[in-house]
């Protein structure tokens, strides 16, 4: 089978000390390699805010990689990533051929700002336009006196007593 280039997210918990992080890059980068395949690119993006909560984690440490290899490599992978400790989630795609590289590490400089660094104030919008005024008269149109007449009406008159069925 032809080898296949692959894009790989890896957000670790943010909670994990240096060692247990290593630890999970190196068995993720063994399986590749014990499978047949190639890291080609490595971007480390660092610390960054999730979007929601993992596990009651808050942030995570994002790891960005594009490999080649086999297919049945994939598999057992895939395997292993599910079974990690201190992965929080994980993203594993076939990229397409002409697809562009893998998002660089100035790339992820540029990325938003973590969480506390977000108190900045909402840009302003523009006022919504004026809508015209219009006139709104008190007094009812003749439709609704008509209405209002047939109310006062039917109020008013005087309850009949239900007929009952002949025997």
């Amino acid at each position: 089978m032809p080898e296949q280039t692959y894009d790989l997210m890896l957000v670790t918990a943010a909670s994990l000390d240096d060692t247990a992080r290593s630890a999970v890059s190196t068995t993720i980068d063994g399986l590749i390699a014990k499978g047949g395949g190639v890291i080609e690119q490595n971007n480390e993006w660092g610390e960054r805010p999730l979007a929601f909560e993992i596990d009651g984690e808050t942030e995570g440490i994002y790891r960005l990689l594009r490999f080649h290899g086999p297919g049945e490599m994939v598999d057992a992978l895939t395997r292993q990533l599910n079974i990690t400790d201190g992965l929080l989630r994980y993203g594993l795609i076939k990229a397409v051929d002409g697809a562009p590289a893998t998002v660089n590490q100035s790339a992820a400089v540029n990325a938003p700002p973590r969480s506390e660094d977000r108190r900045s104030p909402a840009p302003e919008r523009p006022a919504a336009p004026a809508e015209p005024e219009t006139e709104v008269s008190a007094e009812p149109t003749d439709e609704a006196e008509v209405v209002a007449e047939a109310v006062v009406e039917i109020e008013a008159a005087p309850a009949e007593p239900a007929e009952t069925p002949a025997d």
